[in-house]
């Protein structure tokens, strides 16, 4: 499971597999439940957390601009967001609780994503300031905060509904 990243690896993989096939398109579905993992007494994940699952239509345009993925994999913090082994399975009950280390991931986040952010936008030769929009994963407020002003972007150019939709891990 890759987290908050798992959506994105998805994505990437999907549009690679469709850019082979002429007028090609596919499907990507990602579904998280956590509900069976969360520990409503732990107020750091009960509120965060929650069962979703998204479907999105990727197809083929060979006049559409190209899509540009900068990925990156780093198991070293692994500790920080578990769920117990055996979860998705139908061995006897071991500890299948959702467990976060939230100063970890906070510091993940801020860490690594404006390095990651930046790259893309060399690459692409468009900072993420110089566009329209920008669209982050929301996991809370805080880390957008700190992102938004680390980057220098404009708030009203990076929307936030947390308060109207919950949060999906990819």
């Amino acid at each position: 499971n890759l987290g908050c990243s798992g959506y994105v690896f998805g994505l990437a993989q999907a549009s690679t597999l469709i850019s082979t096939i002429a007028d090609g398109f596919g499907v990507l579905i990602c579904g998280d439940i956590l509900s069976k993992a969360i520990d409503r007494n732990d107020r750091g994940t009960a509120m965060l957390f929650g069962d979703a699952f998204s479907a999105t239509v990727v197809k083929y345009d060979k006049k559409s601009s190209p899509i540009y993925f900068a990925l990156r994999s780093d198991g070293s913090g692994f500790n920080d967001l578990t769920i117990g082994s055996n979860f998705f399975t139908s061995e006897p009950y071991r500890d299948h609780t959702l467990k976060m280390n939230g100063l970890g991931v906070f510091q993940f986040a801020l860490s690594q994503v404006p390095d990651l952010i930046k790259e893309l936008g060399d690459f692409c030769r468009l900072p993420a300031a110089k566009h329209d929009h920008v669209f982050f994963h929301q996991p809370n407020q805080i880390i957008l905060n700190h992102l938004i002003r680390r980057l220098n972007l404009a708030k009203e150019k990076t929307p936030f509904d947390f308060d109207q939709s919950g949060n999906a891990s990819g």
